[in-house]
């Protein structure tokens, strides 16, 4: 999803050094969605925590259709 987000900023693809900051962004979201979660639990969450969790999933569900798009017209095309 953090390659997804970072594609949509850059028109080019991703260079090692990118790489590197992808993944680290990509550890402190899946960190942070845990917290968020956490606090969803607990109901000590924010509305600045929800509106967070809320656009982090609608963006990974996006990316996923995007992969699962993919793989149906490569498979479509091996046919």
């Amino acid at each position: 999803m953090e390659l997804y987000r970072w594609l949509l900023k850059h028109p080019r693809p991703p260079l090692a050094m990118d790489l590197r900051e992808i993944r680290d962004q990509a550890q402190d979201n899946a960190r942070r969605c845990e917290l968020i979660r956490d606090r969803i639990d607990r109901e000590t969450a924010s509305r600045e925590d929800r509106d967070w969790l809320e656009l982090y999933l609608r963006d990974r569900a996006q990316a996923r259709a995007l992969v699962d798009a993919g793989r149906g017209r490569k498979e479509g095309a091996a046919a």
